[in-house]
This record gives structure tokens, sequence and C-alpha cells, in this order.
């Protein structure tokens, strides 16, 4: 779970999920990327194309649109080509050229150029451009980042853009997101960026295996005890006092699933200044978080980590039905609902309620690039791309749409539930640093792989090692940045 190595997600929360999500076509989730430093090893649609008269995302009619857009055109002479960095590819890549299809009849004058970035640092190869003044003119990361990239200036406020004084007639109207989708996107106030994807975490249930055990299906009024109580009953051991069934398959060392359970405690991980980790990473409401984990391990009821540094412990429980629970992103429901033993027999719950309800969010998002040549134009792609009329259309079919009027006309049960805790969700460490995935993430999941992997590990002396050496590394990166 070490820091560089979870960023080849979203290039790899966006190559390595984003590449699952691809090769199902469906309707999974894409993850996002670099969720978190360890999520992100996991990296980070079909409709018809906007017609003449409907409403853009930029407040103004398809047909008044592509008047602006030949007029801009004949003003500068030539054709604009806008470049868009991101970490999806292969069959990835799809929506985005559902949506430049349709996005050309609204704005003839404008091309629109994808650059998959495939090195396995894609944040750094990113930001190697930012530096260079190269990077493309839309750039796609994942929430873990934002905090970095906008410090480092890769990034255009985008105020003056979303209330239409930048590109006059081209505003967009934020309340068509989700609550809590626009927050990853944010720092000191300002959106930087707007979502394309997300996933809360949550709970996957075996229906059958529960009935089996004679264990109720989970309701949102769930909690935590509940869970535990449910994952004892539907541990199953044969004769010789070996498992054969898991009442859990838990997210092992993955620092956001472990965020999202510590949330539901009322734990926060870091000082709201983002100044220190002491206090909060090491709370009694982050140890109690951990020793819920900690015990359904320990007591046997959660399969352990096939391989600890796998992003999620590289389990596969749930799936061959040896495990009756599952935390995770919506990511793999698609090829879950596939599986000949899990079809029609899956149930989806938010987490369980501690001492509030609440979620962590998994986001991958797009924003303009602080040195491009044509940020009006760049504007009018991004509101487009992340619009319902425009690009929601098509890339509601490969992730979680951040869009309210799409959500509501999807009638799949299970994508209400994820849906429904955005409600929850609360702000994720990385908002309140740049410095996460160098100096907190890889300290956080020491702390959890020590106290997974070994049974005597004191808990609350594991959290404050953690929390001081990751202030010590806090401290020395603010130093050498100032």
């Amino acid at each position: 779970m070490r820091t560089k190595q979870r960023l080849l997600a979203l290039a790899l929360i966006t190559l390595l999920l984003s590449l699952a999500v691809a090769a199902c076509g469906d309707n999974t989730a894409t993850p996002v990327p670099a969720t978190t430093a360890a999520a992100t090893k996991a990296a980070t649609t079909a409709a018809a194309a906007t017609t003449a008269g409907a409403t853009t995302a930029a407040g103004t009619t398809a047909a008044a649109t592509t008047a602006g857009a030949a007029t801009t055109t004949a003003a500068s002479g030539k054709t604009v080509t806008i470049r868009i960095g991101t970490g999806d590819s292969g069959d990835g890549l799809a929506p985005y050229n559902q949506t430049i299809e349709a996005f050309k009849k609204v704005y003839p004058g404008i091309d629109i150029k994808v650059e998959p970035v495939t090195d396995s640092d894609y944040y750094g190869s990113l930001l190697t451009q930012v530096a260079s003044g190269k990077a493309p003119d839309l750039i796609f990361i994942g929430d873990d980042e934002v905090a970095d990239f906008v410090k480092k200036g890769a990034y255009e406020d985008l105020t003056p853009y979303i209330n239409g004084t930048a590109v006059p007639g081209v505003k967009l109207d934020t309340s068509v997101f989700l609550p809590n989708t626009l927050q990853p996107g944010q720092q000191a106030g300002k959106q930087y960026l707007f979502p394309k994807d997300f996933s809360p975490v949550a709970v996957y249930y075996n229906k059958e295996l529960l009935k089996a055990a004679g264990v109720a299906e989970p309701t949102e009024n769930w909690t935590w005890d509940d869970f535990k109580a449910a994952a004892q009953k539907l541990t199953v051991k044969d004769s010789s006092g070996k498992v054969t069934q898991y009442g859990a398959q838990l997210t092992a060392a993955w620092q956001r699933g472990f965020e999202a359970i510590a949330f539901t405690q009322g734990a926060t991980l870091i000082a709201a200044d983002g100044s220190k980790y002491s206090g909060f990473l090491d709370s009694e409401a982050s140890a109690k978080a951990l020793t819920l984990v900690a015990d359904l391990y320990r007591n046997g009821y959660a399969a352990p980590p096939s391989d600890i540094n796998k992003w999620k412990g590289g389990n596969d429980n749930f799936a061959n039905g040896t495990a009756a629970l599952l935390i995770d992103g919506r990511w793999p429901q698609a090829t879950l609902l596939k599986n000949p033993k899990l079809t029609n027999n899956i149930g989806v719950v938010g987490l369980p309620k501690g001492t509030q309800k609440a979620n962590a969010i998994n986001w991958g998002g797009f924003g303009i690039y602080s040195k491009s040549a044509n940020k009006d134009a760049a504007w009018k792609v991004l509101s487009f791309f992340v619009s319902p009329d425009g690009g929601g259309q098509f890339f509601k079919d490969w992730g979680l749409t951040p869009l309210k009027s799409i959500a509501d006309k999807n009638t799949n049960a299970l994508d209400k539930v994820w849906t429904a805790q955005t409600e929850f969700f609360k702000p994720i460490t990385a908002n309140f640093t740049p410095y996460w995935n160098s100096a907190g993430a890889k300290e956080l999941g020491d702390a959890l792989t020590k106290v997974i992997t070994d049974p005597k590990a004191d808990i609350s002396a594991t959290l404050k090692d953690a929390a001081t050496k990751a202030d010590k590394a806090l401290k020395d990166k603010i130093d050498s940045n100032k």
C-alpha cells in the first residue's frame, strides 16, 4: 500500500479499474483516479446526441450556443483544438468519443483531442506537463490530488466561468449536481474541478447466504453492532473448525475504506487547517473505528487479506460465495451481477451507523489548466462534458453519475442506494492538505497493515505512532515548500 504504487490508478480511483469497467462495457462505476493513496492502485455509454434547441448546461439553447461558437471561430480565423488529459484508455474512451460527436454539433469551431496518460506515474506525468507549461487544456485527476494540483497552480478558478462573466452566455447551473459531489473539486471555497463520476463506500450482501443463516436483510438504519452480529452468525466452520464461509470481506489497508468507517464513528483524521494529524488520526473515535475493523479480523468473522499489499487486500471471497458481506465501492457491481452465483442475489445497503450516519466519496473530475491558451473554448468543452444534456448522457453508462436529473431516471434499484449515500459524504482527509499522498496516507496504510496482520498490535499505540510519523512527514513537506 505504498503511495507511489497507489498512484497507478486513474491512470491506474483510472487505469486499472477504469479498464476493468471498460472491459465490462456496462453500468459499472469508473473507479476514480487515485481516490486515496491506497485506492489509487485501482485506476480511475450511449444516448442520443444533443438536439438543436435542447437546453445545455451552459444555460443556453444548443442553437444559441452554436451561434456563439461560430462567432468565436470567425474571430480567430481558425479552428481551436482543446486537449483533454485523462487516465482512461481503450474502451473507456467510448463516452469521450460520444460526447465529442455531440459537442461538434453545438460547437463546430472547436476540435477536441483526448490524450490518454498511460505513464505508470500518472500524476507525476501530468505535473511535469504543468511545470513545463505544456499541460492539456482540461486535466482529469482524482480527489486525493486536488489540493496538491491547486497548490501548484495547475487549475483555473472556475468561479467567473460558472456565473457567466468569463464567457458571456455560457454559464453553469451547479444545482444540477447531487449533494456533496462538487466538494472534492473545491479549495478555499472556490471550484476548480467538476465531477465525471464517483462512488461511495457501501455494503453488498448475498441474499441467499443471509436467508440460510436466518439473518434479516440489512436496512439503512442498521448499526455496526448489527453488522458485527450478522458477520458472526454468517461465519461458518466445518467439523474440523476450519472456516468455510466468512461473515464479511473488508477493505484491508485501503485508506479510503477506513476513512469511511472512521467517519461513521465521528472521527476526522487531520486538523481542519491541515496542520497536524495528532489528536485526530489517533483520536478515541479513530481508535474505535480501527478496533471495530480489527475485531472482525481477529475474531475470524472477516476473511484475512489474501495479499495485504494489494488494494483492498486482493480478496475475492464475496465473488466466490465464501463471504456473505462485502464493504466496497460501486466499481465491482456490474461484474458481480454477471457472476452466476450472485445474479439476482445481491443487495446493497449504506454503511452501518456509528455515532452518525456518514460516508466517504471516491471521485474523479476535470478542470481547466491555468495556463491554457484557449480557456474560453476549454470552458465550453468542460461545461458540455459535465452537463445533463451533454456528456452526462454518455458517461452515465460508465460510472455513477453526479447529475441529479440523470440519477433520478436510473431505474436500477442498487444504483438508487449508491446515489442516496451522497447525503452522508464527509470531506476526505486529502481535502485539507496538499500533502496527503506524501505525508499521511502511507502512515495510515502502515497502521492498518500492522493491526490487521498482528493480532497483538496495540491499536491506540499504533495510531499514535502513525500520527507522530505523519506529523513529522507533514512538517517536512510544509517546511520544504515554504
